[in-house]
């Protein structure tokens, strides 16, 4: 007999299904309309960019709501600001008010900072379900998540269709529009979700620190500095000049504010000045808030890292983190073998299908992706974790295989149906495997956004390499050909080590 669903887990589907809607409007269309302000590869890259930098945000906010010990106060920053950004997106499409040199920026700035905020949400969100969920209902739970969100983008990619190309309701009013069912999630995230409070002893130790005038003094410094040299120092040192004098400053800042070591404050600022400039690399140049951003809380995750032991951690649960590190590696390789959902409807426009009706195949994608991730957790329980894996990476191999050598139109709805059912397995397989393998309800978040920081890393190089393919080739069938690749090395890692 199934058990009853937990009522955090209905209000975060239902939820997702209203951000998912609202979103859907924007970005399930956004392809079509941005291309008036950017070029198609402009915006390949940017889309790139913004699926996966913001990847990096989740691990700090996982950590944050594991140290802090609330999980609610993350989910209403990431889906409250959602709101406010809706509203620049309608302005980027006011053409006929501001210079298209002014609409290009705040289109770039709003998507980075849309995608940087939203993805606070998922590392709180996904370890809330698992505060509140038995472990033998874990399948269930996020089934019933990913399915219900999942829903959202369907309804929204019809909704957007109709009013946008039937009832021919101006591209402005269409994105005005998005903000009331984002605003409805929040309703139901305030008044609905409640939040199961995670204290121990560590928390209680953390928490005055984290909170403390030093934490916002080291924010205002960073501010203040980033401003200062944008304004004095970057036309003549350039990007590289100025995060090389960046390094001693910031590992000035550890010392002077957080007491830190001189040594590890240099050796891991070091080490965050050699990150930046190999996406900085990847990218054929990175704008420059861009590589700070990355140096800054790279440093500071490593830095957070040490001081609360985590490595120490893992060491004392081998048996635990030798399953995280396995899905970890699997789920990153997989990754690297998919495109961004930008570059597959590009595709499937240069395979015959018109890009008004880009936001019916995003609709599409998202309805394979429901029934999927619906179905997921039978699935598993049917044939196991590890065939399921073996299941989902095939159906990316055969979504990839369409793109490379499929000719017409109906190869890029084949490709489309293949890479959503394996993302609605996938994602809910991951998430059920990484909440299993957690040791402590104190570092939830922490693993989590763990998680969703190197599977974005991963997610990133491949957006990167795959772009840089198909400019070089003109197509889309080398950078399929690699993902296949890549596929196929995944389904071999999976039988021999999985």
């Amino acid at each position: 007999m199934d058990t009853k669903i937990p009522n955090n887990v209905l209000c975060l589907a239902i939820v997702g299904f209203f951000m998912n809607f609202g979103a859907t409007i924007v970005h399930g269309t956004g392809n079509t309309i941005a291309t008036d302000i950017i070029s198609p590869m402009g915006l390949l890259l940017l889309k790139g960019l913004t699926e996966s930098i913001p990847h990096f945000v989740k691990v700090f906010s996982g950590y944050l709501s594991d140290l802090v010990g609330k999980r609610k106060v993350f989910l209403l920053i990431g889906y409250g600001s959602m709101i406010i950004f809706k509203i620049f997106f309608t302005i980027t499409t006011l053409d006929w008010l501001f210079p298209i040199d002014f609409l290009c920026n705040l289109f770039v700035v709003t998507q980075i900072c849309d995608r940087i905020m939203n993805a606070m949400r998922d590392a709180p969100r996904d370890a809330l379900i698992l505060d509140s969920t038995d472990k033998k209902d874990l399948n269930r739970a996020f089934s019933i998540r990913k399915g219900v969100t999942s829903l959202g983008s369907i309804v929204g990619a019809f909704v957007a269709f109709i009013l946008w190309k039937i009832l021919k309701v101006s591209k402005t009013w269409l994105y005005f529009f998005s903000i009331t069912p984002t605003f409805m999630a929040n309703v139901i995230l305030v008044w609905l979700v409640k939040d199961i409070k995670i204290q121990s002893e560590d928390n209680k130790k953390e928490k005055s620190h984290l909170l403390s005038q030093r934490t916002f003094l080291w924010i205002i410094t960073c501010i203040v500095w980033s401003i200062f040299i944008l304004k004095t120092l970057i036309n003549s040192l350039g990007d590289f000049g100025i995060l090389v004098i960046s390094l001693p400053f910031y590992a000035s800042l550890e010392v002077i504010i957080f007491k830190r070591e001189v040594f590890e404050s240099i050796l891991f600022s070091t080490i965050s000045l050699i990150f930046s400039r190999f996406f900085h690399f990847l990218c054929g140049g990175l704008p420059f808030y861009v590589d700070f951003f990355l140096f800054c809380t790279f440093t500071r995750f490593l830095l957070e890292v040490k001081k609360r032991n985590i490595f120490q951690l893992f060491l004392e649960h081998k048996e635990a983190s030798k399953k995280f590190l396995g899905v970890l590696a699997i789920s990153c390789l997989v990754i690297f073998g998919k495109m961004n959902d930008t570059a597959i409807l590009f595709n499937a426009e240069k395979k015959g299908i018109h890009k008004d009706y880009a936001v019916l195949l995003f609709g599409a994608m998202y309805v394979f992706i429901t029934i999927f991730s619906y179905i997921s957790g039978k699935i598993m329980k049917k044939i196991g974790r590890k065939n399921t894996m073996l299941m989902a990476i095939s159906l990316l191999l055969a979504g990839n295989f369409f793109i490379s050598y499929g000719r017409c139109y109906y190869s890029a709805i084949l490709s489309i149906f293949f890479i959503g059912s394996y993302a609605g397995l996938m994602d809910v397989l991951s998430s059920n495997m990484i909440a299993e393998s957690v040791f402590s309800k104190n570092i939830r978040g922490t693993f989590f956004g763990s998680f969703f920081f190197i599977s974005g890393l991963s997610s990133v190089i491949s957006s990167l390499i795959c772009k840089k393919l198909i400019v070089w080739s003109g197509g889309y069938s080398v950078a399929g050909i690699f993902c296949l690749i890549n596929n196929v090395f995944a389904i071999i890692a999976v039988i021999l080590f999985f």
